[in-house]
């Protein structure tokens, strides 16, 4: 579901990512479920999208009532496209469900300006693609998880895919100039610090923090993730995600996978994150975004 205002050079980057990211991990697939993507430039033409499919629609219903925070960050979006935010975009993706604990179907968004003419955006589509992925290997998710987590390992995902690269050095160059302090999901000044990203790290029960909403979380995310993968290696990061479920604590099932405590693997991270940083993005701690 395309706006016709839509920035064709984004709309052709974002589903090159897409088409990329479901083409490398097809395996992944479990079920064919409908997955929707809407991208838009105006509040009017999203909300009428969900009109046309029942599933959709009565989730929209549903969330107004659950979640209007949701509703409220959606009419903000817009009202940056509004205001002439013209480097504006935005992507998400959510799990539609049909009365049963396993979604029924997914839905992608891509919030843009129509003159956001952007090619990287093909990494914002490979890394909503990413959250996808997260959807179909494991779909029973506890209340919380850590924000690094859930936004980290969609980074890395859109990252891999979109470098497009054929050697190392071909990628750790992409990776550079998507570490640089002044890109959306680079490496910029602030904590390193992942209990600062987590959520609730006290009582590990909601899903907030004053950092949760800014593009800390990615930055940060992205680089424990590669510690995780690096460390530990990708079977081990895939099965942590198989094991999470509605009946445990995601940090009961991350120190029984990794056989560290979260507190320990925060001490390291701490210290991995400030030596990535200094390699692929020298100056980030003067640096703001």
């Amino acid at each position: 579901m395309i706006d016709p205002q839509f920035p064709s050079r984004s709309r052709d980057a974002i589903k090159k990512g897409i088409e990329l990211t479901v083409g490398k991990f097809d395996s992944i697939f479990k079920g064919r479920k409908p997955i929707y993507a809407i991208l838009s430039t105006s509040l009017d033409f999203e909300l009428a999208q969900y009109k046309k499919y029942q599933l959709m629609q009565r989730n929209f219903e549903a969330e107004t009532q659950s979640n209007p925070i949701m509703g409220q960050w959606r009419t903000d979006q817009y009202m940056q496209i509004e205001s002439g935010t013209k480097d504006f975009g935005s992507g998400g993706t959510m799990p539609l469900y049909d009365g049963v604990m396993e979604p029924a179907g997914y839905y992608m968004y891509f919030r843009m300006h129509p003159a956001n003419q952007d090619a990287t955006s093909i990494l914002m589509g490979a890394h909503e693609t990413g959250h996808l992925l997260h959807w179909q290997m494991n779909s029973d998710f506890p209340q919380t998880q850590p924000a690094w987590w859930i936004e980290g390992q969609a980074q890395m995902i859109g990252e891999s895919v979109a470098a497009q690269a054929g050697t190392f050095a071909e990628f750790e160059n992409f990776l550079k100039s998507q570490t640089r302090p002044d890109y959306g999901g680079g490496f910029f000044s602030g904590t390193t610090k992942l209990a600062e990203l987590e959520g609730d790290s006290v009582t590990r029960s909601q899903f907030n923090c004053a950092l949760c909403g800014t593009r800390l979380v990615y930055s940060r995310g992205k680089v424990a993730i590669h510690l995780l993968v690096g460390k530990y290696g990708i079977d081990k990061v895939m099965a942590f995600t198989a094991t999470l479920s509605r009946t445990n604590r995601w940090w009961q099932s991350f120190e029984k996978t990794f056989g560290v405590s979260v507190e320990d693997f925060y001490a390291e991270c701490d210290s991995y994150a400030q030596w990535f940083a200094d390699y692929f993005s020298p100056g980030w701690r003067k640096s703001q975004f």
